[in-house]
Protein backbone atom coordinates (compact mmCIF):
# COMPACT_ATOMS: atom_id res chain seq x y z
CA UNK A 1 0.00 0.00 0.00
CA UNK A 2 1.88 3.10 -1.20
CA UNK A 3 1.28 6.26 0.98
CA UNK A 4 0.68 9.36 -0.62
CA UNK A 5 2.24 12.72 -0.17
CA UNK A 6 0.81 15.25 1.71
CA UNK A 7 0.73 18.85 0.68
CA UNK A 8 1.27 21.78 3.04
CA UNK A 9 -0.22 23.58 1.86
CA UNK A 10 2.57 26.45 1.93
CA UNK A 11 3.61 28.52 -1.01
CA UNK A 12 7.71 28.78 -2.14
CA UNK A 13 9.84 30.10 0.13
CA UNK A 14 11.51 33.40 -1.07
CA UNK A 15 13.97 35.39 0.76
CA UNK A 16 11.94 38.18 0.35
CA UNK A 17 9.43 39.83 3.08
CA UNK A 18 5.81 38.66 3.14
CA UNK A 19 3.53 40.54 4.08
CA UNK A 20 1.14 38.68 6.15
CA UNK A 21 -2.50 41.00 5.02
CA UNK A 22 -1.02 39.97 1.37
CA UNK A 23 0.11 36.73 1.61
CA UNK A 24 -2.28 34.30 -0.58
CA UNK A 25 -1.96 31.73 1.94
CA UNK A 26 -3.50 33.70 4.52
CA UNK A 27 -7.74 32.82 5.20
CA UNK A 28 -9.81 35.78 3.99
CA UNK A 29 -11.17 35.76 7.41
CA UNK A 30 -7.56 37.25 8.86
CA UNK A 31 -7.48 39.88 6.03
CA UNK A 32 -10.95 40.96 6.49
CA UNK A 33 -10.23 40.75 10.73
CA UNK A 34 -7.41 42.92 9.86
CA UNK A 35 -9.94 45.67 8.27
CA UNK A 36 -11.31 46.21 11.47
CA UNK A 37 -7.59 48.20 12.65
CA UNK A 38 -9.14 51.25 10.89
CA UNK A 39 -12.54 51.17 12.49
CA UNK A 40 -11.23 53.90 14.75
CA UNK A 41 -11.64 56.59 12.30
CA UNK A 42 -15.54 55.49 11.34
CA UNK A 43 -16.62 55.64 15.04
CA UNK A 44 -17.84 58.53 16.77
CA UNK A 45 -15.13 59.59 19.59
CA UNK A 46 -16.15 58.65 23.03
CA UNK A 47 -14.18 59.59 26.69
CA UNK A 48 -11.95 57.10 26.36
CA UNK A 49 -11.95 53.93 29.18
CA UNK A 50 -14.72 54.63 32.01
CA UNK A 51 -13.64 56.31 35.07
CA UNK A 52 -13.97 52.08 36.62
CA UNK A 53 -10.90 51.55 34.75
CA UNK A 54 -12.66 49.14 32.15
CA UNK A 55 -11.45 49.07 28.75
CA UNK A 56 -13.29 50.35 25.91
CA UNK A 57 -14.94 47.99 23.63
CA UNK A 58 -13.07 49.31 20.35
CA UNK A 59 -9.59 48.75 22.32
CA UNK A 60 -10.75 45.67 23.67
CA UNK A 61 -11.57 44.52 20.13
CA UNK A 62 -8.23 45.98 18.72
CA UNK A 63 -6.52 43.93 21.49
CA UNK A 64 -8.03 40.53 20.36
CA UNK A 65 -7.45 41.09 16.82
CA UNK A 66 -4.30 42.01 16.91
CA UNK A 67 -3.43 38.97 19.10
CA UNK A 68 -4.69 36.89 16.72
CA UNK A 69 -2.93 38.42 13.89
CA UNK A 70 0.40 37.95 16.30
CA UNK A 71 -0.55 34.03 16.48
CA UNK A 72 -1.35 34.12 12.64
CA UNK A 73 2.15 35.68 12.04
CA UNK A 74 3.92 33.31 14.62
CA UNK A 75 2.41 30.07 13.61
CA UNK A 76 3.46 31.09 9.76
CA UNK A 77 7.02 31.98 10.85
CA UNK A 78 7.62 28.75 12.74
CA UNK A 79 6.10 26.71 9.95
CA UNK A 80 8.57 28.45 7.64
CA UNK A 81 11.60 27.77 9.69
CA UNK A 82 10.70 23.73 10.02
CA UNK A 83 10.10 24.07 5.99
CA UNK A 84 13.82 25.26 5.87
CA UNK A 85 15.49 23.18 8.71
CA UNK A 86 16.14 25.51 11.48
CA UNK A 87 13.17 23.98 13.68
CA UNK A 88 13.64 20.35 15.02
CA UNK A 89 10.34 20.21 17.11
CA UNK A 90 7.70 19.11 15.37
CA UNK A 91 5.39 19.91 18.41
CA UNK A 92 5.66 23.20 18.79
CA UNK A 93 5.29 24.10 15.36
CA UNK A 94 2.22 22.07 15.29
CA UNK A 95 0.83 23.55 18.69
CA UNK A 96 1.29 27.79 17.15
CA UNK A 97 -0.28 26.44 14.08
CA UNK A 98 -3.43 25.05 16.01
CA UNK A 99 -3.36 27.74 18.20
CA UNK A 100 -3.42 30.41 15.33
CA UNK A 101 -6.26 28.48 14.33
CA UNK A 102 -8.13 27.95 17.39
CA UNK A 103 -7.73 31.56 17.82
CA UNK A 104 -9.22 32.60 14.33
CA UNK A 105 -12.16 30.43 14.65
CA UNK A 106 -12.84 32.26 17.88
CA UNK A 107 -12.70 36.16 16.32
CA UNK A 108 -14.70 35.11 13.60
CA UNK A 109 -17.69 33.75 15.55
CA UNK A 110 -17.13 36.54 17.93
CA UNK A 111 -17.62 38.62 15.16
CA UNK A 112 -20.40 37.35 13.41
CA UNK A 113 -22.09 37.47 16.64
CA UNK A 114 -21.62 40.95 16.92
CA UNK A 115 -22.44 41.14 13.08
CA UNK A 116 -25.90 39.40 13.95
CA UNK A 117 -26.18 41.67 16.97
CA UNK A 118 -26.07 44.70 14.94
CA UNK A 119 -28.30 43.69 12.39
CA UNK A 120 -31.18 42.85 15.10
CA UNK A 121 -30.43 46.54 16.32
CA UNK A 122 -31.25 47.56 12.71
CA UNK A 123 -34.11 45.81 12.47
CA UNK A 124 -35.80 47.07 15.27
CA UNK A 125 -38.32 49.53 14.83
CA UNK A 126 -38.92 52.88 16.19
Amino acid sequence: MAIAPVSSGLAPLSNAPVDPTTSPEMGLELRRARGFQGIQDTLPRTAGPSSTGDASFLATFKKAVAEVNDLQVQAEAQARALTLGEVRDLHQVTIATEKASLALGLAIQVRNKILEAYQEIMRMQV
